[in-house]
């Protein structure tokens, strides 16, 4: 197993642990506000990440500690399960700003790329891609650097756009016997919760770097996580009950003063295959930001594939404008 590096810069590596979580979210302040972070993480976010099933902090997660027990850097690999059509590690980390320069991150995204190599290694007879990842804001030049020089490229491209949440957007028709239908979290909204997953597993099949998720993960990120809202997400479901489309959403309060406005975002968007090219996606769109109105929030926001035309093109029509940039660099790892 890949060991932890030596000391640097006077800090400590060693394993991170589930009650690191307090001193890991006072971290991603400190970056967050150093680094003008469009997207925040809570308290509970960081709590909800170290209690992750399938991850396991003592062989997967790092920190670095000063001589006073501070944390000052944090670093994890993570590998979701289920994945078939690639074999990828996601590679989050931060280093604070006051630590910053002196090769702190250097050595813990070394680690990172050694522990993911090993977990991308097993079973060696899946023949599919293999690569770290690791999400960047474009303007974080530092971490940009960072990361070329360790052999990462850029490999996708996302822009993150909002809009005016009190302009009105006409409705859409829906195709001939398509309903939409409020989503819902507990045992009432199960069923449907159910059946949207899969439609979205189905959904997102053919795109790039897409890997279903699992029914734990989908309750964890979409129904009852830290942010979610069943209550303004919607599933459009034809004659036969079958889900042809679904929009999921969230709102995220800790964005909110730093963004200085109250905003309404939409974390997943899709439509099954037969029904792509006839309004769906725009009758879902627009159902949801009349009722993000309606639940007083100012703004709304996503983010999206800048390969995916068709989308982008939909959401500037909607009056949608670009604010920001991210961009998933990538490496590939050999087959074992």
């Amino acid at each position: 197993m890949a060991e932890l590096p030596d000391p640097v810069a006077g800090l400590r590596f060693r394993a991170a642990t589930r009650e690191d979580a307090p001193a890991v979210h006072a971290l991603t302040e400190a970056c967050a506000d150093v680094d003008r972070q469009q997207e925040r993480e809570s308290l509970a976010d960081v709590e909800d990440q170290l209690r992750t099933e399938w991850w396991d902090p003592a062989t997967d997660g790092a920190v670095a500690e000063d001589d006073d027990g501070r944390v000052l850097a944090y670093g994890a690999v993570l590998r979701r399960p289920g994945q078939v059509r690639t074999r990828q590690a996601m590679l989050p980390g931060r280093v604070h700003p006051a630590v910053r320069g002196r090769g702190v991150g250097r050595a813990l995204l070394a680690w990172q790329a050694a522990r993911g190599e090993e977990l991308l290694a097993a079973p060696a007879s899946a023949d599919v891609p293999r690569m770290l990842r690791a999400w960047v804001e474009d303007h974080l030049e530092d971490r940009v650097r960072l990361l070329r020089a360790a052999g990462f490229t850029p490999r996708r491209f996302s822009a993150i756009m909002g809009r005016d949440g009190s302009v009105p957007v006409a409705p859409t028709p829906l195709p001939p016997g398509v309903e939409l239908r409020r989503m819902s979290a507990g045992t009432a909204g199960a069923a449907l919760q159910e059946r949207v997953r899969q439609a979205h597993n189905e959904a997102f099949a053919d795109h790039w770097g897409s890997e279903p998720i699992e029914a734990a993960d989908w309750r964890r990120y979409c129904v009852d996580g830290p942010g979610c809202r069943p209550d303004l997400s919607f599933a459009a479901v034809d004659g036969t009950g079958a889900v042809v489309g679904y929009l999921v959403s969230g709102t995220y309060e800790q964005d909110w003063e730093p963004q200085g406005y109250t905003e309404g975002w939409t974390d997943l968007l899709g439509v099954a295959p037969a029904f792509r090219g006839r309004g769906l996606g725009r009758a879902l769109l627009a159902r949801a930001l009349q009722a993000y109105r309606e639940d007083g929030l100012e703004r709304a926001g996503l983010g999206v594939d800048v390969d995916n035309p068709g989308a982008l093109a939909l959401y500037v029509d909607l009056g949608y404008v670009e604010r920001s940039r991210e961009t998933s660099w990538c490496r590939d790892v050999p087959a074992a």
